[in-house]
């Protein structure tokens, strides 16, 4: 629910209307709104999160598709982070997770920077994983 609450979400300020929309969609019961406003206020007033949603990048793209084309392994995707930030020629890559830490979400997080990293449009790339569970952050490089 909270993942999905975070597809409607720009800034901080988006708070109220992401849980209005969630519960127009079906997605949050009524009942469920302030537990889901507590979950979100915790994760949008974290010190690691705070630029993510407070209008530091011009650009956010949430739940945006990002097409690969490994031309050296001849290989082609589609991948989907959760979150891109945009501000001139860099760009943060996030991706939420609500259950406990493994390895294949690192795993993801590098194949997006690798996609990213292989586009040669930006000249700084970084890539992080949010776990609500700890309200932990992990910088992913490659």
């Amino acid at each position: 629910v909270l993942h999905k609450i975070l597809q409607y979400i720009v800034t901080a300020d988006n708070l109220e209307k992401a849980i209005e929309k969630a519960c127009r969609m079906g997605i949050l019961l009524p009942t469920e709104t302030d537990w889901a406003r507590t979950e979100m206020t915790k994760l949008l007033a974290h010190p690691g999160t705070k630029t993510w949603f407070n209008g530091t990048y011009p650009t956010v793209w949430n739940e945006r598709s990002i097409i690969t084309n490994h031309t050296e392994t001849n290989q082609s995707g589609k991948y989907r982070p959760d979150r891109l930030l945009v501000k001139d020629k860099e760009i943060v890559v996030v991706d939420y997770k609500f259950g406990k830490e493994t390895d294949k979400p690192r795993e993801q997080m590098q194949r997006y920077i690798e996609s990213l990293r292989d586009m040669n449009k930006w000249d700084k790339i970084e890539g992080f994983l949010y776990y609500h569970q700890s309200y932990s952050i992990l910088p992913v490089s490659i």
